[in-house]
């Protein structure tokens, strides 16, 4: 998919995806877990162009979970999400 379909805006305010790696501060110093997470999507909140939260997607974790919805479906979890 192209990223201009992630592309959102209202306002002030602007949702665009961003490379992984930007998301490695927020989510090491500002998440409760202090940890990465395995990310296949990630987004950042835009304030007048300055980023004010990150939003991360990725694959979960459990085989078992896969198994038990079915072996054809992509699924993807919300796995952090971090606002100044």
């Amino acid at each position: 998919m192209k990223n201009e379909q992630y592309n959102k805006s209202n306002g002030n305010y602007k949702v665009l995806p961003i490379d992984t790696f930007d998301t490695k501060e927020w989510l090491l110093k500002k998440h409760y877990a202090h940890r990465m997470c395995p990310i296949s999507y990630a987004f950042g909140l835009f304030e007048n162009n300055v980023i004010v939260g990150v939003c991360t997607y990725g694959h979960p974790f459990s085989p078992g979970l896969k198994k038990c919805l079915g072996g054809g479906i992509t699924i993807l979890f919300l796995n952090s999400t971090v606002f100044a």
